[in-house]
C-alpha cells in the first residue's frame, strides 16, 4: 500500500504482495545518460514476488508511466548502502517481528 502517513511522510508499505518491484534505467532529465533503477507501482494484493507478467519477461523493455516511486542510482556505492540497510531492516523484522519498542529498544535492536 502506499499513501502519507499521519506526519505526511510517504510510505510504500510492503507485505501484501500490492506493490509490484522492478527495475530498470532511466533517462537523466538532461537526456544525456540513462542510470540503473528500482521501481515500485502499486497493483491488486497478490502472491508476494510473483511477477505480474511472467509471460512477458524476456521481451524488450518499455517504458512504464504507472511508476510510483523509482530509486535512481548515479553511484553503484549508493546501491550497497541501500542493500546494507534492508539487510538490517530484515534483522530487525526477524528479531522482533512487529513488536512495538522504546527508543532504546529499537536502538539496541541490532
Amino acid at each position: 500500500m502506499i499513501y502519507k502517513n499521519d506526519f505526511g511522510c510517504n510510505v510504500i508499505q510492503f507485505g501484501t504482495g500490492d506493490i509490484e518491484v522492478g527495475n530498470g534505467r532511466v533517462m537523466s532529465n538532461d537526456e544525456k545518460e540513462m542510470f540503473p533503477c528500482c521501481t515500485f507501482v502499486e497493483k491488486p494484493a497478490g502472491e508476494i514476488g510473483a511477477l505480474c507478467h511472467p509471460e512477458s519477461k524476456d521481451d524488450p523493455a518499455e517504458e512504464r508511466e504507472d511508476i510510483h516511486t523509482a530509486f535512481v542510482f548515479t553511484d553503484v556505492r549508493s546501491v550497497q548502502v541501500v542493500i546494507d540497510h534492508l539487510e538490517e531492516v530484515k534483522e530487525r523484522f526477524k528479531r522482533n517481528g512487529s513488536k512495538i519498542l522504546s527508543m532504546q529498544e529499537i536502538t539496541d535492536e541490532i
